[in-house]
């Protein structure tokens, strides 16, 4: 995904070194005696920081005289406002080479870690500890877990609390709020996570009636009005209340091969008799799917900088017949997605699935010119002990070789890709299923090697 608030960082460098020593301090920053140019903060260098402090200051109005007002006046309309902005943005998008993504996901099952002692300054030094190592690591997007099973990580009036997220919560801490500001601190964008249908293993959570049960867990129905409805509030309560850069969607949308493949379930029966219109079962659940992602992205696209991606599973025909997510679709036409990152967690022995023929396939794959390609890697498995599903070879390779991930990502970029992924961030906690000496070394080398992907 392109890193935007770098490329925002570029351009109001360039527009402040024209500004040079005529420029007029922002009000709120009067005091500050910034010694570099663009150094908003006074803290000695410029960087994403500065770019973000002086974006905001300039949304809610800076005073500019003379020569400076002139020169701060980029659309020549004989003022300086948010529109000069969104032309440094727009400047900065068609002028500056795109960075590449260095993702991490940082799973529910690491979030709740963090927040579990309730206390509210363990929980902030735990998200500080967090991105701060993801930042060390040469991250520059952190894809965080806010939504998994209809239970919030944040202060929400749709959903329930997460139970670990709620006492912190009701002390006045937003565990969200708080990541957001560690990462921006760092440098680094940060992309709220959210599994739109999934509710767990308990209905407990479910906010609407509309829900079905397979393979021992809930989902909310997706073709449901009202689902749609909760679900795109879900993301425009993120949107319009968290200075959040993106929003995810990973592989959850209907459970895998459990779905009647050629007739209408009973829970969703009634809707398709109603609105199918002559299509079969799986291109109505696609539409249905697709009618939601679009609502999202428009959502995501209503705050400037903001992106709306999907992590789709590795395998094509799981996503479209079992899962009844069309990739392709979305890839090909506007309006649905700004990114994909399919999950590529497979090793280059895999008897079904090679990951480079994996990749190519992905490859192949017609998009548009604004749709980015980030690989999802598979960093919890660097010295798996038994891949299980993988066939004869691939059962060991993740255990008998430390340069797996070194040679995805090298093969990532010679297709000249948009970055990598790694999930997940707790994998370098290495536990009794996987080699630590083999983990160690390979882990250690992606992150080294992922430096220079350019």
């Amino acid at each position: 995904m392109r890193n935007r608030i770098l490329c925002i960082c570029l351009a109001l460098a360039m527009v402040l070194t024209m500004f040079s020593a005529m420029a007029v301090a922002p009000a709120s920053a009067a005091t500050v005696k910034p010694n570099i140019m663009g150094d908003i903060n006074g803290d000695g260098v410029m960087n994403t920081i500065d770019a973000r402090q002086y974006l905001k200051q300039t949304l809610t109005g800076v005073s500019f005289t003379g020569m400076t007002a002139t020169l701060a006046d980029l659309n020549s309309d004989g003022q300086y406002g948010t529109q000069d902005v969104r032309e440094m943005v727009k400047m900065s998008l068609q002028t500056n080479e795109n960075k590449p993504t260095r993702a991490f996901w940082v799973p529910y099952m690491e979030v709740e870690t963090m927040l579990k002692s309730g206390d509210v300054a363990t929980a902030k030094a735990a998200i500080d500890a967090c991105m701060q190592d993801c930042a060390d690591r040469g991250t520059n997007v952190v894809y965080f877990h806010v939504r998994a099973n209809s239970d919030a990580y944040y202060q929400s009036s749709l959903f329930n609390y997460n139970w670990r997220a709620k006492p912190l919560i009701n002390a006045g801490f937003d565990p969200l709020s708080y990541a957001i500001q560690s990462a921006h601190a760092k440098g680094m964008e940060l992309h709220a996570w959210v599994n739109p249908y999934r509710i767990g293993s308990s209905d407990t959570n479910a906010k609407l009636t509309a829900t079905f049960y397979k393979g021992n867990k809930y989902y909310y129905i997706p073709s449901d009005a009202s689902v749609q409805e909760l679900v795109v509030g879900g993301v425009r309560e993120l949107v319009e209340n968290y200075d959040i850069d993106g929003i995810q969607f990973d592989d959850y949308f209907y459970p895998t091969g459990l779905m009647n493949e050629t007739a209408a379930e009973d829970f969703e029966a009634d809707d398709y008799a109603a609105t199918g219109n002559g299509m079969s079962i799986g291109d109505w659940r696609r539409n249905a799917v697709n009618e939601l992602l679009a609502a999202c992205y428009k959502v995501c696209h209503s705050r400037e900088g903001c992106v709306f991606g999907i992590s789709p599973s590795y395998d094509f025909e799981s996503n479209y017949g079992d899962m009844y997510a069309d990739a392709a679709f979305w890839a090909k036409n506007p309006g649905y997605v700004d990114y994909l990152a399919p999950q590529l967690y497979i090793g280059f022995d895999h008897a079904y699935a090679p990951f480079d023929k994996a990749i190519e396939r992905w490859q192949t794959l017609p998009r548009l010119q604004t749709v980015d390609m980030i690989a999802g890697l598979a960093l919890y498995k660097t010295g798996l002990l038994e891949d299980t599903w993988a066939g004869t070879a691939g059962k060991v390779e993740w255990k008998n070789n430390n340069d797996i991930m070194s040679r995805q990502i090298a093969l990532t970029k010679s297709l000249d890709w948009d970055g990598v992924a790694f999930y997940s961030h707790q994998s370098f906690e290495v536990g009794s299923d996987r080699d630590a000496t083999v983990a160690n070394a390979d882990m250690a080398a992606a992150c080294k090697d992922w430096l220079v992907f350019e």
